[in-house]
């Protein structure tokens, strides 16, 4: 595992590389932090954790984010899934060519919003 301030999306690295002990202490005094995790010296997913807020990201074989979860802390120790978001892109390039978010709400609400970016369409389905 790799420690950090954040994950640098648009650059596929860490900020400010830590080591486990500054990671721990950002996390016990509840500042930002970030933790890369890989297999085999490969990224495979990431880890934004601030405050109350848990982000998780998953990384292809491009280390392009194309899967990703938002946590919200809602008592103490008791994470909700307030947001997932999947990307699909063309080829190997970073160009995002659809994306759909889904929202969670505690009361059992989702909204659902897909977006084709090649024509600009955002339909949104709830329930």
């Amino acid at each position: 595992m790799i420690y950090g301030s954040r994950w640098f999306r648009a650059k596929n690295r860490m900020i400010e590389v830590w080591d486990e002990e500054k990671a721990m202490r950002a996390h016990w005094e509840k500042q930002p932090y970030a933790v890369l995790i890989e297999s085999g010296n490969i990224p495979r997913c990431f880890l934004e954790i601030g405050g109350d807020y848990v982000g998780v990201g998953f990384l292809d074989e491009h280390k392009r984010e194309f899967l990703s979860y938002q946590f919200q802390e809602v008592e103490a120790g008791r994470l909700f899934l307030t947001m997932a978001n999947h990307r699909k892109f063309e080829g190997e390039g970073d160009h995002i060519i659809e994306g759909t978010t889904y929202y969670f709400q505690a009361d059992g609400g989702l909204t659902i919003e897909t977006e084709d970016f090649s024509t600009a369409v955002v339909s949104t389905k709830k329930t």
